[in-house]
């Protein structure tokens, strides 16, 4: 997938993802759970942090499994 698809396909998954939870009638329960705008923004970062190392713990596995011709790579562009 050429990169400007893959940021219009994940931007309509997100936004479909996002109208899902909104419109399943538990919206007074998600937004009690998120609590005031601090606790969302501690609670994004938070797990934006945790998601980045494992990224990056899965990028350098993919790059071991290439080094030892476990997977194989191209280069597209």
């Amino acid at each position: 997938m050429a990169p400007d698809g893959l940021l219009y396909y994940g931007q309509i998954c997100a936004w479909t993802l996002a109208r899902g939870h909104a419109r399943s009638g538990a919206r007074i329960a998600i937004a009690a759970c998120l609590g005031g705008p601090a606790a969302f923004d501690k609670a994004i970062s938070g797990f934006a942090s945790v998601y980045a190392d494992q990224n990056e713990r899965d990028y350098a596995g993919l790059g071991d499994a290439f080094s030892v011709g476990r997977v194989t790579a191209a280069q597209v562009g």
